[in-house]
């Protein structure tokens, strides 16, 4: 069974958050960070293929981003009070 690779830096991000603050900013927001991965990866679907290849590790962060913001919008405030507790 192959695990996935945002996985371990899930883990990462649950132990420490502000280790995920300082990755997702200058957003001040998961929310921000997750409206700015989206907003970027629209871009790149509309850049011609050329200017896709050259920001092809722009776009697996923002995908990255978005995964994780995600994941901490739904389930981070539960995590790190669990973790305070």
């Amino acid at each position: 069974m192959r695990v996935p690779t945002h996985v371990p830096v899930v883990d990462q991000f649950k132990a420490e958050p502000g280790m995920f603050f300082a990755t997702i900013r200058p957003s001040l927001s998961t929310a921000e960070a997750i409206e700015d991965a989206e907003r970027f990866l629209i871009d790149f679907r509309n850049m011609p293929r050329w200017r896709q290849g050259m920001r092809a590790g722009q776009a697996r962060k923002a995908k990255q981003t978005r995964l994780i913001g995600r994941y901490f919008r739904r389930f981070g405030k539960q995590i790190w009070m669990k973790e305070a507790a």
